[in-house]
């Protein structure tokens, strides 16, 4: 999944340096950079609520030996 992540972030990094250098940012060219991102920020969200729980478990679970 990190790998994923990565990928799609040097993708869209190295698609906003080709558009910026060749002919400028426009509304469409935004949109197809600013998702992929907000994709990846959520995403992160939810991983970490998830990792947060099972924290939470583990630590209730060595709590109780």
């Amino acid at each position: 999944m990190l790998l994923l992540r990565l990928y799609l972030a040097v993708l869209t990094l190295s698609l906003l340096c080709v558009i910026c250098f060749t002919r400028g940012l426009g509304p469409i060219e935004g949109t197809v950079i600013v998702c992929p991102l907000l994709f990846m920020i959520l995403d992160m969200q939810v991983e970490l609520r998830a990792f947060r729980q099972l924290e939470r478990r583990v630590t209730d679970y060595l709590a109780e030996k």
